[in-house]
């Protein structure tokens, strides 16, 4: 049997949670729903991926939201279960636990510029499940400026957009686009003739018809960045920007800037394993500091917001006291958007969470399990714009 001090922190985590409920004789009944959200999220995350389909499957049995009391003894089969799944010989584990520490950032990254928030969250889902990063912007203003500062290899627009025509935003970016060899495609539900025509007229890669098939888009988008990461490679494009890059950090470091990682989740396994893994990162440009938070309420209660310096939030979406969500809307109503960036970490896979944690403010979200790598790589990548 696999042997981790992580598997043992959940473990021990787990047993002063039954405990508790022992001691109680009732459990609300949104506890449980917490404890199943985070068991689901962490064990995924360190490679106990039977405990986490299982805790997952359970969610469907509890409300998040209720009160109601259950009786201490009807737990007793769930958590004869979890102890059962816990003591059980994974192999799967000390890889997945390798995987999560040391595996490469992955490098495809695609940009969804599209006011239909449950479309863009699809499309999110749907390639990251085939390992390709997306990251996705509401509005034309949203999109160019992450366009801009997050450098990806393929941008997919929608030609209506809140606060600009799709074209517009097209001709924007087609010649930086055509420098770096970047794919962009147009989607619209008018599939006339002359729409296409005029994508093709203003720079596009292509036009897809909405309601996309998602099979196809996947395929389709894997072959543009093969095709893009083929026709770079044989360029100077990746020289010249690091040159670009190494004038530019010079630049930097006479004026020495500080960002500021905040972790705010409940699982202190969480926390540890993604802090753990930014103390690798060893940035040139600025100082790097990371915070930890137990849970919503102590963070905004606490004095952590400086106006000379620069944050990137992870929120878990599910806590105790004060809900992810409720934080979201306390720091977006209270501090500037410029120099913080807040991606949500969560267990939700609900397409309606997820719109609406994009429209009450956050740049991105992650869905647990995730590998710590992964994560630091997208902090990397979303920073970018606080040190142009």
């Amino acid at each position: 049997m696999a042997s981790t001090k992580y598997k043992t922190m959940l473990a021990n985590r787990m047993e002063q949670e039954f405990s508790r409920w022992q001691t109680q004789q009732h459990v609300q009944e949104r506890d449980v729903y917490r404890f199943l959200h985070t068991m689901k999220g962490t064990a995924g995350t360190i490679g106990l991926m039977d405990l986490s389909v299982f805790s997952g499957n359970q969610l469907e049995f509890y409300s998040e939201d209720s009160m109601a009391l259950v009786p201490f003894q009807t737990l007793t089969p769930l958590m004869e279960t979890f102890t059962a799944l816990f003591t059980s010989d994974e192999p799967v584990l000390a890889a997945a636990v390798s995987s999560s520490e040391n595996a490469a950032p992955k490098e495809s990254f695609v940009l969804v510029i599209d006011a239909d928030a449950n479309f863009a969250a699809a499309v999110k889902e749907t390639l990251e499940a085939q390992g390709i990063s997306v990251v996705i912007a509401l509005d034309g203003k949203k999109g160019l400026e992450f366009f801009n500062t997050l450098l990806p290899q393929m941008v997919i627009v929608d030609r209506n957009l809140p606060d600009t025509d799709g074209f517009d935003l097209v001709s924007q970016i087609h010649e930086a686009a055509k420098t770096r060899f970047l794919p962009i495609a147009v989607i619209s539900a008018d599939d006339r003739i002359e729409n296409r025509i005029q994508a093709m007229e203003i720079g596009a890669t292509d036009f897809i018809a909405k309601p996309v098939d998602m099979d196809f888009l996947t395929a389709y988008v894997r072959n543009r960045l093969r095709s893009q990461e083929a026709i770079s490679q044989g360029t100077l494009y990746d020289g010249l920007t690091e040159a670009a890059q190494i004038i530019h950090k010079k630049d930097e470091k006479e004026l020495k800037r500080h960002l500021n990682i905040v972790i705010v989740d409940d699982d202190s396994l969480v926390r540890k394993l993604i802090t753990k893994q930014f103390a690798g990162w060893k940035p040139e440009e600025f100082d790097l500091h990371i915070a930890e938070y137990p849970e919503g309420a102590s963070f905004v209660e606490s004095d952590w917001y400086k106006p000379e310096e620069n944050y990137m939030i992870l929120l878990d979406g599910v806590m105790p006291k004060m809900d992810g969500l409720e934080v979201l809307n306390h720091v977006r109503s209270r501090y500037p958007h410029d120099n913080i960036i807040i991606s949500m970490l969560t267990s939700r896979n609900n397409e309606a969470d997820i719109v609406l944690a994009l429209k009450s403010g956050a740049d991105d979200y992650i869905v647990k399990p995730f590998y710590a790598q992964e994560v630091v790589a997208r902090v990397q990548r979303l920073t970018k714009r606080m040190f142009k």
